[in-house]
């Protein structure tokens, strides 16, 4: 009974001793228990060390001072040049592995961002790097600069040096990035341990970490230059990241049977008909006859949409394939995109689409208040349609005086220019005459017509800003835009050259101010085409501050477009 006792005990003793053990293993940690860590983690030690030459091992290894989040460690460093490695830890010790050789006399760049924690959720104080170089010299080139957007923080700067390659080819797209490095939250970068020579500079906000451009999710810009790294030295870069316009070409996806002589075309983007095309441009056939169905007229339900509703001559019930043929610059995209030409053979699918002729967008809702002053009212049906009378429209103000309007079809838009200011804080009634407005297919509007009373603001309280611009970038098209930080407001005007400018009616707030090129004269900062490669536009951010205060007047500022 004795030894059986002694046995239980024995047997006891070792299961305790190896809950123990498999404890410690699975839990990669310090006891708990003590005072709250508060204690930012940070480098010990690492390998090998700073600035070495003629490094010919395969691994580089960082100790820390205390048990790190490790997937966060592995997902911010980074290896410039832009390396295939893999990682192994041992202990609070990483290992970085180059999985193919390295280059020959060429610098790498190990660095590690500050964006990881310790077990107890503390960050570290500061990034680290350190270099060393596979050559007998180590390289000193930098470039630093600062990027200006609401999502600029945890984006990545992407460099490639043109030296060797052909830069027409160069395509972000499939191409990785040679140098890499992650902006700060205050929107500054510095790209490191670069060679001489010159750089195509771009911002890249993505969800990947391939080293690449995705023109669908990411967003972009670039510099308005290439960089040059001379004698390790290179200028101060600024660029300004954005959403990434949609260059991708109009293809048509699907073509399908409405009724016996009604086909709805439907593209892969928001389109509209260019309103120069008629419908000669487009072709409609029957695949078995080759015969052309004719068309009679043609429509989209909006003034940007995905959908073509197409009228023909000849009734198509009896057709399976038809062959669609759509000549280049008949449609333009939301970007001012115009296609190619779109040909091809689609089987058609029958479509159940339709619905009643009617507004899918008015400007102002009825008893809205504080109106901007505006020079046009734009409307939007849901089919073309035309006037048989143009007294559609009228405005009347609170004692019954009638604005004068001269009224626009563009497409599915119905626009009423005002020949005349309205008058601040006033209340309007806008009349929509439905019954004058007639669909393509000859409909007539479900709501005959619709009232739409509405006050506009007070901007005699909103002042002029004015002043003068001396320009040494020699820009044609300079920018003078007023931004607003706090609240939506955006105010800009057009300059040639240097001189007098002036905004009237900006409403009392504080603005920074910004000077940009406006090359291509379309009213609006480009970001640069990350291929085929397009160069940003110029700008400057200044670091002056204005406030517009209510019925003051702002006068004489001074603004120097000057690069840095």
């Amino acid at each position: 009974m004795f030894n059986l006792i002694l046995k239980l005990r024995k047997y006891k003793l070792i299961s305790i001793i190896l809950v123990i053990i498999l404890y410690s293993c699975a839990n990669i940690q310090p006891p708990s228990g003590g005072p709250k860590d508060e204690e930012p983690p940070f480098i010990t030690e690492f390998y090998p060390p700073d600035k070495t030459l003629n490094y010919n091992k395969d691994f580089v290894e960082i100790e820390f001072s205390e048990w790190v989040n490790r997937n966060q460690v592995v997902q911010n460093v980074m290896v410039s040049p832009v390396s295939e490695v893999s990682y192994k830890w041992s202990g609070r010790t990483l290992r970085i592995i180059f999985e193919k050789e390295k280059r020959e006399n060429a610098t790498y760049l190990i660095s590690l961002g500050t964006q990881y924690s310790d077990n107890a959720g503390n960050k570290p104080d500061s990034a680290f790097s350190m270099t060393f170089s596979t050559g007998n010299t180590i390289d000193s080139g930098r470039i630093e600069g600062f990027v200006y957007g609401t999502n600029a923080a945890g984006s990545f700067i992407y460099a490639y040096r043109l030296n060797d390659k052909n830069p027409d080819t160069l395509n972000p797209e499939i191409t990785p990035a040679e140098y890499r490095t992650q902006i700060g939250n205050n929107g500054s970068f510095s790209l490191l341990a670069l060679p001489d020579g010159d750089y195509r500079i771009m911002v890249v906000k993505t969800q990947f970490r391939d080293n690449l451009f995705h023109p669908k999710t990411d967003e972009f810009g670039t510099y308005w230059e290439n960089v040059k790294v001379e004698d390790g030295k290179a200028k101060f870069v600024i660029m300004k990241l954005g959403k990434y316009p949609d260059y991708s070409p109009i293809s048509l996806n699907s073509v399908s049977k409405v009724d016996s002589n009604k086909i709805l075309l439907e593209f892969n983007k928001l389109v509209k008909v260019n309103r120069n095309e008629t419908k000669s441009s487009l072709e409609i056939l029957d695949s078995a006859k080759l015969t052309d169905l004719g068309i009679k007229y043609f429509y989209t339900d909006s003034i940007f949409s995905k959908r073509l509703i197409i009228v023909t001559d000849k009734i198509i019930s009896d057709i399976t394939t038809a062959k669609v043929i759509i000549e280049p610059l008949f449609l333009i995209d939301t970007f001012k995109n115009k296609n190619t030409e779109i040909s091809g053979y689609f089987r058609l699918s029958n479509r159940n689409y339709g619905s009643p002729f009617e507004f899918n967008m008015i400007p102002i809702k009825d008893s809205t208040q504080n109106v901007d002053n505006t020079k046009e009212l734009k409307f939007s049906l849901n089919k073309s349609f035309s006037l048989p009378d143009t007294n559609v429209l009228e405005l009347t103000n609170s004692i019954g005086s009638k604005s004068k309007l001269n009224i626009i079809i563009d497409g599915n838009a119905l626009i009423a220019e005002l020949n005349e200011p309205l008058l601040p804080e006033e209340w309007y009634k806008l009349t929509i005459n439905s019954s004058k407005i007639v669909s393509i297919d000859g409909e007539k509007l479900s709501d005959r017509s619709p009232v739409i009373n509405f006050k506009t603001i007070d901007w005699k309280q909103f002042p002029k800003v004015s002043g003068k611009l001396l320009d040494s970038v020699g820009c044609s098209n300079n920018i003078i835009a007023l931004q607003s930080s706090q609240n939506p407001y955006y105010f800009q005007t057009k300059l040639k050259y240097s001189g007098d400018w002036y905004i009237n009616e900006v409403k009392p707030d504080k603005y920074s101010i910004e000077i940009y090129c406006d090359e291509n004269d379309n009213g609006r900062y480009d970001y640069g085409i990350a291929f085929p490669y397009e160069f940003a536009e110029k700008f400057l951010i200044t670091k002056q501050e204005i406030e517009v205060k209510p019925r003051w007047e702002v006068q004489n500022v001074l603004l120097f477009f000057k690069l840095p």
